[in-house]
Formats: structure tokens, C-alpha cells, sequence
């Protein structure tokens, strides 16, 4: 049934569209062309000009003009018609799927031209039911934003947007990264993958609500970043940045240090080196077009235990040929080898007492993009891509030696301890077609489709001998074997259809997606997860004055997560036998007492239900835009947000016998926990588990549901470039609760499910990353006078909750391993609510076409020092200091603190 359904898919979508983008590049600029009475003047010459040339239409008989796949950025518009004066607006910034309303306004007379210019007055798309933040280059070059991995780090200075959480969403997980329409994650769990040069960023779209069918693949938000491209006119940048230890702020406090003696030193980088050179330009004016770009970053910095260096090459290049205005060709490839020393593994961090004790990182890759771009006529738009990329990375220890680990105190000792390497590729392609059609209204038609295939290899292993030591209170006590190679492959066949339909003051948005998603074992080649998604995305925009001036959206949609191998890696072929020794000897000299006392075969213990669903996100929202004059816009969002399907894995057959665990918190009620009745031979089920039921060893059952939600407001105050400052104010008042959390893997891999100990109890509530409260502001101002540009980014940001957790061993419950039981309900305890101030000061001297630009950015202007994260374990963690001695840290201690003051000077030329 489900090949029938794609099929009949696939066949009306080519049938319709000829072709196999979605992710819109492009955006509109439209209007209608009047006399000074009001009366439709048609027949008009209409020439839209940008940076690589310019297009011409000619009004319909109502007066209307349509220009359609625009390449992001600036454009005039001019209208001519004898007998009338001709008609100019200037500097009109048309912005990722963006339509821009441009009316004309033409007066009876002779040649003498009237010209507007429009720059920096915000606009309302008055057909669009999106709430999108979208970010120019002017603004992303005056703002001190960093500038590291900038789909990540611009995703956080968004509204709504906190530690990865978008809107309630998996941290970093559950966000959808595009570069010119290469989607950059991670197949595997959809995390963050592909690293770029921060200044070749031409403009970035962050829409994470009321989107329409054309965007697939997350739960989160939408990051879509357009890269620069070159025009008729030569262009230049160099830029070249540096911070060090020098220009750093202590931001430590003896109060802390007390509690936690390793936050007495504070995060520090010792030296960072960014150096930028680019050049864009014409081959032949008006048809042939070049860009390229070449960096190298550098960064030595300790932040927890370790000194981390990183060595980043990055070469950018993209072509751009136009054979007519109306047809577009774009190659670009990048390049990047990311190096890396220091860096934590199986260790964490705060663990890691030397360099010895880490591994080195070594990780090439390559993006590549081809598109072809083809306007048929005012009415009708083809975009067509194939991208992917290609990378992997592999991570040594620098010393070979295993790694221990205290169960008693949890203190580490030894190396890094393990080896691990990972493969990826990623190839999709798009195409879509637009159609603008007058049917009982108007309409805007869009059809897509795109084929996905991406692959995964995994392979991890301890150092030589083979195991990882778990020692108990100073002895060595037992040894364990792990290791994998994983390989598998992530199929996806996506089709959409959407429709803006415009009946006077109202536009509904009407669209559908239909996601096929299979994964598949590439050693034995047997599909194991497979599933057919149908989301609808509906919602209406309504110009309630006419004038485009005041907006009212409502929007309901259906938002289906990535492809993702970690759904269902752990029923894939490719683990080693897992082997457990009792140890004899020293922890110096530990000995493997033969034969082992546990043997887990290597075989799958897992399975994949035959009818699983995909995970997704149900998002209701309401908003009202306000548009105040042409300088200001007041955006005020609803919003509702449900995560169903989740995917986790239970226990088949299981029976468990409930017993009353003493609370060793002081005043905290018993708790009941559950051990397993019938241990043997596990064997586990991944499927949807937004319902579990728990068989008891009485006849009794115990059942739970798992659920996540999101509620939250989000009012927005934008103010444009104007009298010399520009602003931004944003305030979210938000609610994340449910038992499942929304970490990284959370929702779509995880085994909290397999014992009823770690999700009944006290795990509904607030998630790990709830921020109830975030307020952020960018501020600009053009200092008169002296003519220096002061730029800032302040927020405030609520403390995220914790809650005690003892950590028990598995023989209390018959488990093969040590469970974490929560001892509190989740809201008992808050981290340190935060702010921060970030700066940018900044000269430039013009000399004809040439720009030079002196800047320092200052990171947390007052040196604030707030506690990020605090230890969760009961009543004590063992931590180790900078000499390889251990000490604990009570419940409650601080683990984290907020970076403190750090200047980046820097300078830049450009033409």
C-alpha cells in the first residue's frame, strides 16, 4: 500500500513539475502600477535591477508586475509608461522567501523622474502565515556575534531559541541547517555536522513556526543561510581577528572556588587567529560570475581540564551563470579540514587532568551544491538541485592506555581509553515548481519533491587490552568489553504541495507533505525502520486594514523530524561480543581473571516495531504583526507545541516486582522502585512509546504515558535603520514540561523506557533545557561626530531546573547495568538566571570604494560570573583537579560558570 501511495505521488508531482528545490533561496518582488487617482495603469515597463544585471515585464491588464526567483539582496525597481513621469524606489531588500510588495505610484508629465529610496523600513508579508527572523549581512557584520560554527551560534541569538532548544524542541537535535540548500546535519542523530566561514554569509532566515509544507525534516527551527555570490560589480573582504589570554577577564569568585576548587581557574584562550580573504566579481558583465573565499582559523584554549587546539583551512568557491535573465546556473564547493587536540571523549571534561587523558580529531569534508534556476514567465518557476556533502572524523587517544572509572566516587584515572571513527555522506535531490494562477483569487502554487539517500559507519573500540576498567573505592574490581561497527542508510522520498490562496484581505495557506523514510542495514541489507508520514500545514493571513499595515495569522501543522540512523542503529549488525571479568591486582597493575564471569552476545538485542511511526510535533499558533510607521513592526505569537511518536526502545516480556526504596535525601518520601522478576535473556522492542504499560510480578500492571509540551508567547519589537540606530527587542514567556526531555537524542533514541525506575517517579515536569523567561536586545547607534558605530546584544535568560539523582547498581534491580533514580521532582531546584552584555565598537574609514574597518567585540562587557550547571548527583560527586587528585563536590555545588570578560580586536578592508 505504501509504494502504491508513493508512486501515485511521484508520478502526478513529475507529471505536473517535469523535474525531481524545496528550502526556498529565492524570494518576490511584486506590486501594482497606478495612476495618481488610483487607476490600474497596464501596459507599464517595469525593469527590476540588482548586482548581476537587470529584468524587464510589462503590467497586465490590471496593472500588476511580477519578478520571481530573486536571488536574495538589494534591487531597484523603475517604472516607465509615455506620458507619465517614470517612477523609482531604490535599496529594496528582497530576503529568503520573502514576498515584497512594491507599489507604484506614476504622475501625469514629461521625463523628470521621481526616485524613492527605501531602505532599512521594515515590511509585513501580508500573505504568509511564517514568523521568521531574518538576518542581512549589514546586520550580522555589525553585531558582536561569534563567529563560530554560525548556524549554531546565530540559531541562540534568535527569539525563542535557548541552548539548541527551539521552542521546546531536542537540543541541537531537532533543528533543521541548510547552506544554500545543503542540508549540513548529521544523519545520524541530526546534530550539527558541516563548519563554515562566518563571512561568507550573505543573509540567514531562522523560522522555526508557521512553516509552510516546502520545509520538512525537523521539530525545532529552520536555519537557512545564503552564502555570498558574485555581480557586475568587483568585490573584496579581508578580515583578520585575534584574542588572547591578555584580553581576558577573571571572572571567578572565592566563594565558588571554595565549593569547587577546579572553577578557581577560569576558562581561558590563550590565542585565537582568523584570517579571511575573499574576492567576487564578474567574468562577463552581466552572464558569468565568481566568489571564493579562504580562511584559517586557529584557536588554543582550556575550558574544562584540557588545552584545546583547533587548525580550520576553509576554501569556499561558487560559479554563477545566467545564458538569460531568466535562467540561473550556481556550482559552489567548499572545503574544510577541521583539526583538533584536546578534545574530551569518554572522559568528561571536568574529569580530564592532562592532555594524556584526551584524544586528537582529525576531520576533512566537502559541500558541494549544483542548481538551476528557470523563470518560464511572470507566472510560472522552476528551481532544481542536487547537493550532499561528504566527511568523516576519527578520533585517537594520545596515549595508549585504558581508561578507569571509580563507581564508588566517581573519579577517572588512565587514558582517553577509546578509538573511534565516523563516515557520512549526504546526497538530495530537489526540484519544485511555482505557479501563479487567478482562479477564484489568486494563487501561488507550489510542488516538490526530494529524494534523499545518505550513509553512516561507526566504529568504536577500547585501547589495548580491549576493555575499560570499573574500579570500586581504590580496587580494581571489574572489566568490561564494548565495541561496534555500524553501518547503515538513511533512504527519504519527500513530496509536497502548498498553495497561497488570496481572496481580497485574507490569504489561506493550504499544503501538505508526505515523508517515506526507510533505514537499512548495509552489511546484511535488510530494511529495518520504515515509515510513511502525512502532515498537513494549514493556516490564514489577514490584512485586516487593507493597507498591509496590521496582520492576523493562525497556523496548525503537522512537523515530522529528520531521517535520523540513531532511530534505530541498535537493531543494526556490527557489535562485538560484550564480555565482563572480574579484575584482581592493582589499579596500576590490574589482572583479567579468566574466564569472564558475563557474556553478552554480539547479535542485536534489538528490534524494530513493524508499525512505527516517525516522530513529529503538532504546532498550533496565533500571531498579530503591527506595522508602526515605516521604521518599527510588533510581532505578538501564541504558541502551542506536542510531541507524539515518540521513539524508544522497552523490554520484551518483562516482569518487575516493585520495592520501597528509603529516600536518603533529608525530609524526601520513600520512593517505589522496580526490580526485574524475570531476568535472562533481554531482548527489546523500539517502537512508539507515547503509551507503556509495565507488567508487575503481583498480576498488576502499571502503566505511563510520555508526553512533552510547549506553551509560550513570544512578542517582538523590530526597529529599522534610521537617524543613525537601529534595534531589536524580544521577550518569550515559556513552559516546556513532559517526561520525555528534550536533550539532543530525546524523543527519537533512547532506552528510559526498557525499566520502569527511570520514568516512573519523578520524571514529568519542566525539561532540562526550560528557560521560563528570555528577553534579548540588539541595539545600533551611529556615534555623530566621531562616527563610530556601537553595537550591542544583551539578554536575560531565566535558570534552567535540576533535581537530586542517586546513582544505584544494577544489582539492586537485577539490571545488567547502574541506574540514575531521580530522588526530587524536576522544578526543585534552579540554576542562576543569567545575563550578558555583548559589545562591538567600530571605525571605518572610506577611501573612494575602499572600507577599512577597525573593531574590538567585547564578550560579557560587566564579567559576570553565574553558575551555568551544578552537580545533580547525591550526596556527592568525585571530581579531580589540575594534580590528578580527587575531592568531592556536595549536591548543589557548581560545576559551570558563565565565560568571563574576552576582547576580539579586529580589521577589515573591503571594496
Amino acid at each position: 500500500m505504501r509504494r502504491t501511495v508513493i508512486f501515485a505521488l511521484l508520478v502526478a508531482l513529475v507529471a505536473f513539475a517535469g523535474a525531481a528545490s524545496a528550502q526556498s533561496l529565492t524570494g518576490t518582488l511584486g506590486g501594482k502600477v497606478t495612476d495618481q487617482q488610483g487607476g490600474v495603469l497596464p501596459g507599464v515597463t517595469v525593469t527590476l535591477t540588482g548586482k548581476t544585471g537587470t529584468q524587464t515585464q510589462v503590467t497586465d491588464s490590471k496593472g500588476e508586475y511580477r519578478f520571481i526567483g530573486l536571488t536574495p539582496g538589494s534591487y531597484s525597481v523603475k517604472a516607465e509608461l509615455q506620458g507619465f513621469r517614470p517612477k523609482e524606489q531604490q535599496s529594496l531588500d528582497v530576503g529568503v522567501g520573502k514576498t515584497v510588495d512594491v507599489p507604484l505610484q506614476m504622475g501625469v508629465g514629461g521625463l523628470s523622474e521621481t526616485v524613492d529610496v527605501v531602505a532599512n523600513a521594515v515590511t509585513i508579508d501580508t500573505t504568509s502565515t511564517a514568523t521568521d527572523t531574518n538576518m542581512s549581512q549589514d546586520m550580522l557584520f555589525s553585531m558582536p556575534l561569534s563567529h563560530n560554527n554560525p548556524a549554531v551560534s546565530i540559531l541562540q541569538y534568535s527569539p525563542g531559541v535557548n541552548d539548541g532548544s527551539a521552542f521546546g524542541g531536542a537540543s541541537d537535535g531537532a533543528n533543521s541547517l541548510m547552506l544554500d540548500g545543503v542540508d549540513t546535519r548529521d544523519p545520524e542523530g541530526g546534530t550539527a555536522w558541516a563548519f563554515y566561514n562566518y563571512n561568507i554569509i550573505d543573509e540567514v532566515q531562522v523560522g522555526g513556526l508557521g512553516q509552510p509544507a516546502e520545509y520538512g525534516g525537523f521539530t525545532g527551527t529552520v536555519v537557512n543561510t545564503i552564502t555570498k555570490s558574485g555581480g557586475n560589480r568587483f568585490s573584496s573582504l579581508s578580515e583578520y581577528r585575534y584574542t588572547s589570554d591578555s584580553l581576558a577577564g577573571n571572572n571567578t569568585d572565592p566563594a565558588i572556588t571554595k565549593l569547587n576548587k577546579n572553577l578557581g581557574t577560569p576558562p581561558v584562550i590563550f590565542s585565537m587567529k582568523d584570517y579571511t580573504v575573499q574576492l567576487g566579481g564578474p567574468l562577463k558583465k552581466d552572464k558569468i560570475f565568481f566568489f571564493t573565499s579562504i580562511q584559517r582559523y586557529f584557536i588554543s584554549q582550556k575550558v574544562t581540564g584540557p588545552i584545546r587546539q583547533e587548525v580550520s583551512p576553509r576554501f569556499n568557491f561558487k560559479f554563477t551563470f545566467q545564458p538569460t535573465p531568466n535562467d540561473n546556473i550556481v556550482g559552489s564547493l567548499q572545503y574544510d579540514s577541521y583539526n583538533q587536540k584536546g578534545r574530551t571523549g569518554y572522559i568528561p571534561g571536568y574529569a580530564v587532568t592532562s592532555n594524556n587523558q584526551t584524544i586528537d580529531q582529525d576531520s576533512p569534508e566537502v559541500i558541494y551544491n549544483a542548481q538551476y534556476r528557470k523563470v518560464f514567465n511572470a507566472s510560472t518557476f522552476l528551481e532544481a538541485k542536487f547537493t550532499g556533502w561528504w566527511g568523516y572524523y576519527d578520533l585517537n587517544p594520545v596515549i595508549q592506555a585504558p581508561a578507569h572509572l571509580d563507581g564508588e566516587t566517581g573519579a577517572y584515572s588512565g587514558g582517553a581509553g577509546t578509538y573511534s571513527q565516523y563516515d557520512r555522506t549526504r546526497n538530495q535531490l530537489n526540484a519544485a515548481v511555482s505557479k501563479y494562477a487567478q482562479l477564484a483569487g489568486s494563487h501561488n502554487f507550489k510542488f516538490g519533491a526530494e529524494i534523499e539517500r545518505s550513509s553512516i559507519r561507526d566504529r568504536y573500540h577500547y585501547v589495548s587490552p580491549g576493555v575499560y576498567y570499573y574500579d570500586y573505592g581504590g580496587q580494581p574490581y571489574l572489566a568490561y568489553t564494548y565495541g561496534y561497527d555500524l553501518q547503515g542508510k538513511n533512504k527519504r522520498e519527500s513530496f509536497y504541495a502548498q498553495d497561497q490562496w488570496k481572496l481580497g484581505r485574507v490569504t489561506a495557506n493550504l499544503g501538505v507533505r508526505v515523508d517515506h523514510i526507510t533505514g537499512e542495514d548495509s552489511i546484511t541489507g535488510k530494511q529495518l525502520y520504515s515509515t510513511l508520514s502525512v502532515g498537513p500545514r494549514v493556516g490564514f493571513a489577514w490584512d485586516v486594514t487593507g493597507k498591509g499595515m496590521s496582520v492576523l495569522k493562525g497556523y496548525y501543522g503537522q512537523l515530522y523530524d529528520s531521517a535520523v540512523f540513531s532511530s534505530w542503529s541498535r537493531a543494526a549488525s556490527g557489535m562485538d561480543d560484550q564480555l565482563t571479568y572480574e579484575v584482581g591486582g592493582t589499579v596500576a597493575n590490574p589482572v583479567l581473571r579468566k574466564p569472564p564471569i558475563n557474556v553478552v552476545p554480539g547479535a542485536s538485542k534489538y528490534s524494530v516495531a513493524d508499525n512505527i511511526k516517525h516522530p513529529r510535533v503538532d504546532e498550533i499558533n496565533f500571531s498579530w504583526e503591527q506595522q508602526i510607521g515605516r521604521d518599527f513592526k510588533f510581532t505578538a505569537t501564541g504558541i502551542m507545541r506536542d510531541w507524539k511518536n515518540f521513539v524508544n526502545s522497552t523490554l520484551v516480556n518483562g516482569s518487575w516486582t516493585p520495592f520501597t526504596f528509603a529516600n536518603p535525601m533529608p525530609g524526601g518520601p520513600a520512593l517505589t522502585l522496580y526490580k526485574w522478576a524475570n531476568p535472562g535473556t533481554q531482548q527489546f522492542l523500539i517502537h512508539n512509546t507515547d503509551s507503556v504499560t509495565y507488567n508487575l510480578s503481583n498480576g498488576q500492571t502499571v502503566s505511563v504515558d510520555s508526553n512533552r509540551k510547549y506553551r509560550g508567547m513570544m512578542l517582538v519589537l523590530q526597529r529599522a535603520m534610521r537617524n543613525r540606530w537601529q534595534a531589536q527587542i524580544s521577550y518569550v514567556l515559556s513552559k516546556t514540561t513532559g517526561r520525555v526531555g528534550n536533550g539532543t537524542y530525546a524523543g527519537i533514541s533512547s532506552g528510559q523506557f526498557e525499566t520502569p525506575n527511570t520514568i516512573l517517579g519523578y520524571y514529568d515536569g519542566p525539561t532540562s533545557y526550560e528557560r521560563r523567561h528570555e528577553v534579548k536586545i540588539f541595539g545600533g547607534y551611529q556615534i555623530p561626530k566621531v562616527e563610530v558605530s556601537l553595537n550591542g546584544y544583551w539578554r536575560y535568560l531565566s535558570g534552567y531546573p535540576y533535581a537530586a539523582f542517586s546513582r544505584m547498581p544494577g544489582s539492586r534491580f537485577a539490571w545488567s547495568g547502574s541506574l540514575d533514580v531521580n530522588l526530587q521532582p524536576r522544578d526543585s531546584n534552579l540554576n542562576d538566571s543569567t545575563t550578558n552584555l555583548d559589545l562591538r565598537a567600530e571605525k571605518v574609514f572610506a577611501f573612494g570604494v575602499h572600507r577599512f574597518g577597525v573593531y574590538v567585540d567585547i564578550a560579557n562587557v560587566f564579567n559576570q560570573g553565574a553558575v551555568l550547571s551544578r552537580n545533580t548527583r547525591y550526596p556527592t560527586r568525585s571530581l579531580t583537579d589540575a594534580t590528578g587528585q580527587s575531592y568531592k563536590v556536595a549536591f548543589g555545588d557548581p560545576l559551570t560558570l558563565q565565560s568571563g570578560r574576552q576582547a576580539t580586536l579586529g580589521f577589515r578592508w573591503s571594496f
